[in-house]
């Protein structure tokens, strides 16, 4: 899923829809069948939503990341190839530094699941928090040059 997720960010450049909608569908069909697994598999004395349920979660979060990419953020891409309206150079530069450094965001989460080290769950929180304050300050900068 995290490999589709990738490919879904570099589609978001290419603007070729028929080959986002495909990589939608390979996402969605593989939290279909991770959602049967996960039915299917018995219930060891209640470890299976303490273990498992972590892991279908962190699915479902990477697939609604798909969604976005594939909803939201590609009809803006697909707006301005349209010439509806154009990004600045600051505007293009700010989502292109975002987009750069979700793919080290999603692979630092899959690492605390992983792992289970408190060392690399503060390092996805000190990332998150950093993130945060970078999408404020881009969005304040913004709002400044319109």
């Amino acid at each position: 899923m995290l490999e589709t997720l990738a490919l879904m960010l570099d589609a978001t450049e290419t603007l070729v829809p028929k080959h986002m909608q495909a990589l939608e569908l390979r996402m969605n069909g593989a939290l279909t069948d991770l959602r049967l697994a996960y039915a299917g598999l018995p219930d060891w004395e209640g470890q299976k939503d303490d273990v498992l349920g972590d892991l279908l979660g962190y699915a479902i979060r990477v697939e609604r990341c798909g969604d976005v990419l594939s909803g939201k953020y590609y009809q803006i891409c697909m707006g301005e190839e349209g010439k509806v309206f154009r990004f600045s150079k600051e505007d293009r530069a700010d989502i292109a530094m975002l987009s750069k450094r979700l793919p080290a965001t999603v692979l630092l989460a899959q690492s605390v699941i992983w792992s289970d080290d408190p060392g690399v769950a503060r390092s996805l929180i000190e990332l998150k928090t950093s993130l945060s304050e970078l999408e404020h300050q881009q969005r304040t900068e913004h709002l400044q040059r319109v």
